[in-house]
């Protein structure tokens, strides 16, 4: 992760066991409340990480891997909803509930993360 506002140095970098980027192109975003960030892993799973403390830490992995590997991944303005474009030219909403919850993800070490 990089700090627009300066383009310095990263500020961070998030790694997971088994995690590669989806697909070239793959975009990560952070979301609203700057403390969570997300990406697709080639296996067709997405990575979401809390990115405080030194390098973050994989929270959820949403879906279940073996799917079209996401290329893109966008937060709703309110950090609820994640969007995710896959390869195979689809768009799916997750609810990850970061905080804990359900919402259609599993806890942290499943698939590419």
């Amino acid at each position: 992760m990089l700090d627009a506002r300066s383009l310095g140095a990263p500020v961070a970098t998030l790694r997971a066991p088994g995690f590669r980027a989806g697909a070239p192109p793959c975009t990560a975003a952070l979301g609203p409340d700057a403390k969570h960030a997300a990406a697709g892993s080639a296996d067709g799973t997405v990575c979401v990480w809390e990115v405080e403390g030194a390098g973050g830490r994989v929270v959820r992995t949403l879906g279940t891997g073996g799917g079209a590997a996401p290329t893109a991944v966008a937060w709703s303005p309110q950090g609820a909803t994640l969007a995710v474009a896959d390869r195979g030219g689809g768009v799916s909403p997750w609810a990850p509930a970061v905080d804990g919850g359900g919402g259609g993800a599993r806890g942290a070490g499943g698939g590419g993360c």
